[in-house]
């Protein structure tokens, strides 16, 4: 593997986030970029999971809470709040396909409803 060194930024570093919880993921060394651009300080490059979001995801599913209105955007603002569920417990709640899709984006009103008073305990 070669990698062109930047004249300003050198190996030009960047910090690989998970899709799934923001986390980091993984060092990645850009080099020279296009107009010898600085690389962002930290990127989500993609939406696989990081290893700690997989484990979860093997056995259950997990749930991230966007500000309401933001339900149909592919990239919705997120408040920070995650919660997952056992599969057993999901497949009694959700009525969607949990073999193909084992983490959701969820409105902060729609996740209250579900959570019920644990919810404003945990929020505080």
């Amino acid at each position: 593997m070669n990698i062109r060194l930047s004249e300003k930024h050198g190996l030009n570093p960047s910090v690989e986030l998970c899709f799934i919880c923001g986390e980091s993921k993984s060092v990645m060394l850009f080099g020279r970029m296009r107009n010898d651009e600085e690389a962002p300080r930290q990127a989500v490059m993609n939406h696989e999971p990081c290893d700690k979001c997989k484990k979860i995801m093997e056995e259950g599913v997990i749930l991230i809470e966007v500000k309401d209105g933001e339900e149909g955007s592919q990239n919705p603002f997120r408040t920070g709040y995650m919660v997952a569920f056992k599969l057993e417990v999901a497949k009694q709640i959700f009525n969607i396909d949990l073999d193909k899709h084992r983490f959701f984006f969820i409105e902060e009103s729609t996740l209250k409803s579900i959570q019920g008073e644990t919810y404003r305990q945990e929020k505080k």
